[in-house]
């Protein structure tokens, strides 16, 4: 049944040390200030720690694709105008107007989203790249993430319960994650963000930019 598959997803997930993902917007925007959408994020996972990924933000007519690199509680980002890959640690990403750091690392939201789902239901059987799945449907209360994280999401700490699409492999692996609805207060209207993971366990290695300028705040 629904929750079985997903209780089995959940523990499968939990086994995994990596995985390659892409974190997409097929419907509405997902805005980091009000003037800047976030357009795609592409990286990779090394719990239990460890991210990088390069996100793509658009502000009027300007697209740039910026990489970060995190490891523990540090974070580095490379500055898009300069010529050559150059890496800034940051102590205070907000003031960076970076992306919320679980749209960047969605590891501990995806996370979230299986364990926590309520009234799981099959939605029907679909093929992802070529691969057989089980669509699983229910609602995930974001407040809640605290349960499993130890902490809340505070940009998060004011949206309502989403619904959530899950995509589920014959190996119990999550393939796919689809949240509906806003994740800030300042997102309005009808909006899809898409979750996809891929290369599960795959060798990653994940280290500190060999040198960067003084931290910014």
């Amino acid at each position: 049944d629904a929750a079985a598959l997903v209780a089995q997803a959940a523990r499968r997930m939990a086994s995994v040390q990596s995985f390659h993902f892409l974190l997409t917007t097929p419907r509405g925007k997902t805005m980091i200030t009000e003037q800047v959408e976030l357009q795609s994020v592409e990286g990779d996972v090394a719990r239990p720690d460890r991210f990088r990924a390069a996100f793509t933000a658009k502000a009027a007519f300007v697209t740039l694709t910026i990489k970060v690199i995190g490891i523990g509680d540090r974070l580095w980002v490379t500055n898009p105008m300069e010529r050559e890959e150059t890496y800034l640690e940051v102590t205070n990403p907000a003031s960076e107007q970076l992306p919320q750091l679980d749209l960047l690392n969605p590891d501990r939201l995806m996370t979230a989203a299986v364990q926590l789902l309520e009234d799981p239901k099959i939605g029907g059987t679909e093929k992802i790249d070529g691969v057989p799945t089980t669509r699983v449907e229910g609602t995930f209360n974001i407040k809640r993430i605290e349960e499993i994280a130890g902490t809340p999401i505070a940009e998060l700490a004011a949206v309502q319960p989403l619904r959530v699409r899950i995509w589920i492999d014959q190996e119990s692996r999550v393939l796919r994650l689809e949240l509906d609805g806003p994740l800030t207060e300042m997102e309005t209207g009808p909006i899809v963000r898409r979750l996809d993971l891929s290369q599960f366990d795959a060798p990653v290695a994940i280290e500190p930019p060999a040198s960067t300028p003084e931290a910014s705040s």
